[in-house]
């Protein structure tokens, strides 16, 4: 008889913590503050029309060219297949983020992290040892459209993130600096940040994905 009270006494107790639970569960959910819907298609496509469908002194500020130039730009690189539509983005907006880019001189740059041969003592080496063959470390590179270094920072482990480095770069005294306005062009291990410009998605930009697939125009 106590064994059948006992094993009762369980069963209530477990059925009492899962309605708890439950209730639990479902306050959270009540709470859990829902952020708007944001159809960012709608919006980039909005912002487009409202440099091309607005007054010609707007588009000229923009894209340094009346829409009917820029229509014309448009068919010219369509035709000739020089740029393409992807999934993500139609020619008319990859052609006008280009030109409001060269338009401002807003890009300064570009920054990219290589990695060096370096000669560690042995009880270190296993820091050193990335994504290449050895021990390297992880330099960051800044350089300006006319070719010339404008920061360098060495010493960084080979398997250090390249995310790692320019957050390091920003925090030393006299380190790298980025104007206000401008940005540096780099790739996706930088991730999109103020000041960074990574490349838009399913890009290809490094060499070795080219390699059974050739680039078809210029």
């Amino acid at each position: 008889m106590k064994k059948k009270t006992k094993a009762a006494i369980l069963a209530l107790v477990a059925s009492v913590l899962l309605v708890g639970v439950a209730l639990v569960r479902k306050l959270r959910r009540r709470r859990l503050p829902r952020a708007p819907y944001v159809n960012h298609a709608a919006e980039r496509e909005h912002y487009i029309n409202s440099i091309l469908r607005g007054s010609e002194r707007l588009c000229v500020s923009q894209i340094r060219m009346k829409p009917i130039a820029f229509h014309h730009l448009c068919n010219i690189l369509t035709e000739g297949e020089h740029v393409r539509p992807t999934i993500h983005m139609s020619v008319q907006e990859q052609v006008l983020i280009f030109l409001r880019i060269i338009g401002h001189n807003d890009c300064v740059g570009a920054i990219d992290g290589i990695h060096v041969r370096a000669s560690v003592p042995p009880e270190i080496q296993g820091r050193f040892r990335g994504r290449k063959d050895g021990t390297t470390q992880n330099v960051l590179a800044a350089i300006s459209f006319d070719l010339k270094f404008t920061y360098v920072l060495t010493g960084w482990e080979g398997n250090a993130h390249d995310s790692r480095v320019l957050n390091d770069a920003f925090t030393r005294l006299g380190g790298f600096s980025i104007p206000e306005g401008k940005y540096y062009l780099g790739d996706a291990g930088y991730g999109n940040k103020n000041g960074i410009l990574p490349p838009y998605r399913s890009v290809r930009y490094h060499l070795k994905e080219f390699s059974d697939r050739l680039p078809k125009n210029e």
